[in-house]
């Protein structure tokens, strides 16, 4: 810990010289100014001598420092020079200039710190340097002060022992064999310290810091997760919301896991999760995580369980629900609806065409009915699906064919049958957790714990590595990022190209993790995005993590990463290309619009929906198509080191797996976020245990108004009489739910 700045610096008296090695945050004012740097967050501190009624009061965040004693005003700066380096000054005022200094800080490891200053005091120069060493976790601290003034040398020696969390006893002596003495102890964001100096009389003193000290009368920690509500891939931060990311919720069961104040954790699904089937199965891995770093898990639903919150629960220490609820564990089911039917009522047409046989995406406008090869692939893809399902039944002990037949089960016959360890309410947590952790536990909520941030056991870097994630997620287009009402999120080749821009010329970023979670979008967006990733994969290593799905352009823009990861449940493959028209002049017929047609050029209104295709314009089309696919199959073959005759065989628009796609080599390893941050770390270089930064690209944009409101301004301004758009995508359809529920 760094209380043995708290002691040094304070035991010298008002206005005395701090350590010029140890001290950071707030005790940097009785020090070296430079130490301000190390402490951004709040931290305050007031100490003195009772009996002489004297005082001493400082305030210290974000680089900048206050203090004020017996009339006298400190005012202090920091700010950092290299990732382990600061600099600082400070001036006393009190009617005018009375004393300024200048310091310097290094902490190039986490277990040593060196300090140089120069005080200047009527007109008097004063030199100053300190050498400070940690060991065993911050749990023994040494340290050697020297000073020199007015030809004379003066020097100190400390130790500091910690032999329990939070409580610490110190000691100090100098040149002159006077020697200080004293002990502090810490609870939560305070500390109380007192000392005894052979030449001053007894002090004490408070500080209150906004980061957490570790402590032995701490009670280990239960933390509550409410999953009762998404967690999209890109939230809104707005005025009127404040969305839980998905990536937010790994970053932090990450964190827990390695937390040694956490001894559990609590997920309460409500009546049930907003996860998808694919973030389900990458919180069930975090699940084995917590458990594997010694944390016990529960799971709670307050109404139905259903195959999706099941297979998240099916890893916990104990899965239970309400007595009145109810397991719905019907299996998964796809469905796709057509069209054509309908359109056809409404006198249009959907003209399309596309490159691979089992492109299919157009076929809900085409067909009344599943193709062979839209049934063959969504038949594979469901089959693995239920794989990856069964799997996590066994582990639990479960038989998943003599379970699903039956399909629906009682709270009580599902304790019976072994689905469940037990049936209570809500409140009844408490007693079930108390008897298995023990009674001395303490409850949190997810946002206490991350606002309680703990105190660092060693020396931190100033300025820590960063890791850069990317967050793109809907359809791709061009432009911005932004929200429409009829397609959803929207993902702008603008925004994500910008983004990576940022990554790639900022120095402190190590690695890229890209996150996608798209179906695809238009085929030049898809190469413009494509083309940043390639350009910052050579710079730095880019990590795919594949979401829900990153299917045709999702896969595209995936396709030139580092590592690709993807959880077995991803939809992803299809690597095909169509485009085409809906045709709407019979129902504007229908309803009494007729549409007349100036033109200059026989295909100058190829594109509009008033007419069908000349058989020209088709041929055209398809040999649009045909290079498409062609430029689709080379940056496939590029960047995952196959010739395009193989990519073909796997492409042709066939959707896969993560499961399968493993096995194909359209990626690299099964997982989730989490292990797509763990690669970056290595890739990085980095040890899984050094300090890093986040940084979340695009940075999360806030909207005044609610999202649907401000989704339907956007359409109004900018959808009118717009210019029809080249018409071939790399693109997924929509209208096919696969259902865990």
């Amino acid at each position: 810990m760094l209380a043995l700045g708290f002691w040094m610096a304070l035991s010298l008296g008002f206005w005395g010289q701090g350590s010029w090695s140890l001290s950071d945050g707030v005790l940097a004012l009785t020090g070296n100014p430079a130490g301000l740097a190390y402490q951004q967050s709040l931290d305050l501190l007031l100490f003195g001598a009772p009996e002489s009624r004297r005082f001493w009061a400082g305030m210290a965040q974000k680089g900048f420092g206050f203090a004020y004693s017996e009339g006298i005003q400190r005012y202090a700066f920091a700010f950092p020079v290299l990732p382990w380096a600061s600099l600082g000054g400070a001036v006393d005022w009190k009617g005018g200039l009375q004393e300024a200094r200048i310091g310097a800080l290094a902490r190039p490891w986490s277990f040593l710190s060196l300090g140089l200053g120069a005080t200047r005091n009527g007109g008097l120069w004063s030199y100053h340097g300190g050498l400070a060493l940690k060991a065993l976790d911050g749990r023994i601290a040494l340290s050697g002060e020297g000073g020199w003034a007015q030809e004379t040398l003066s020097w100190r020696v400390g130790v500091a022992l910690e032999p329990l969390h939070g409580l610490q006893v110190f000691g100090e002596a100098d040149q002159n064999r006077h020697f200080r003495l004293g002990a502090e102890l810490r609870l939560r964001n305070f500390s109380l310290a007192a000392w005894r100096a052979s030449e001053t009389r007894a002090s004490a003193g408070v500080r209150y810091t906004e980061r957490v000290f570790r402590s032995f009368l701490d009670r280990p920690w239960v933390v509550e997760i409410r999953l009762d509500r998404s967690f999209p891939e890109t939230p809104q931060k707005g005025f009127f919301q404040k969305e839980t990311g998905f990536y937010e919720l790994v970053l932090a069961l990450e964190e827990i896991a390695q937390d040694p104040r956490v001894r559990g954790v609590w997920l309460d699904l409500g009546s049930r999760s907003g996860l998808s089937f694919a973030q389900a199965w990458e919180i069930r891995a975090m699940i084995r995580k917590l458990q594997n770093s010694g944390k016990w898990v529960g799971v709670w639903c307050g109404d139905i369980f259903t195959d999706t919150d099941y297979l998240l629960a099916s890893a916990a220490d104990w899965v239970g629900m309400i007595p009145t609820g109810f397991l719905l564990l019907d299996g998964l089911a796809a469905h796709a609806l057509f069209f054509k039917g309908t359109l056809e009522k409404l006198g249009m047409e959907a003209q399309f065409e596309h490159i691979g046989e089992y492109k299919t995406a157009a076929e809900p406008l085409t067909r009344d009915s599943m193709s062979r090869y839209h049934r063959e692939q969504l038949s594979a893809y469901l089959d693995d699906l239920y794989r990856v399902y069964g799997k996590a039944l066994e582990e639990r002990g479960v038989i998943p064919d003599s379970i699903l037949t039956q399909a629906l089960f009682s709270a009580h016959e599902a304790v019976e049958r072994g689905l469940l360890d037990g049936a209570i309410f809500r409140d009844e947590r408490d007693s079930l957790v108390e008897k298995t952790l023990g009674k001395n536990v303490r409850w949190i909520s997810l946002a206490t714990y991350r606002k309680s941030r703990p105190y660092p056991d060693r020396w931190e870097p100033l300025q820590k590595p960063r890791i850069a994630l990317i967050l793109a997620e809907g359809a791709i287009a061009m432009g911005e990022n932004r929200q429409e009402p009829l397609q959803g999120k929207i993902m702008g080749e603008k925004t994500i190209v910008e983004a990576f821009r940022a990554a790639r010329k900022d120095k402190r970023t190590k690695a890229v993790v890209f996150r996608v979670n798209s179906p695809g979008g238009l085929a030049t967006a898809s190469d413009a995005i494509l083309r940043e990733l390639k350009l910052t994969a050579e710079k730095k290593p880019v990590i795919v993590s594949m979401g829900a799905v990153a299917a045709s352009g999702g896969y595209y823009i995936s396709c030139g990463a580092t590592k690709i990861v993807a959880s077995p449940v991803t939809l992803t493959g299809s690597i095909g290309i169509l485009g085409g028209k809906l045709v709407i002049s019979g129902f504007l017929e229908k309803i009494g619009v007729n549409v007349q047609t100036l033109r200059r050029g026989p295909h100058a209104d190829a594109l509009s929906s008033f007419r069908p295709f000349t058989e020209e314009e088709r041929q055209g089309l398809r040999k649009l198509l045909r290079a498409g696919y062609e430029d689709f199959l080379e940056r496939v073959a590029e960047g995952r080191g196959l010739s395009a005759d193989s990519v073909d065989a796997i492409g042709r628009g066939r959707i896969w797996s993560g499961l399968r796609a493993k096995e194909i080599g359209l990626v690299d390893t099964l997982g989730g976020l989490a292990l797509a941050l763990e690669l970056a770390r290595k890739a990085a270089g980095l040890s899984p245990q050094a300090p890093v930064s986040w940084r979340i690209l695009p940075r999360p944009k806030g909207l005044f108004f609610p999202s649907p409101l401000a989704a339907l301004m956007h359409f109004r301004l900018t959808s009118p009489l717009s210019e029809p758009t080249l018409p071939y995508q790399y693109r997924l359809p929509l209208e096919v739910r696969v259902e865990g529920r």
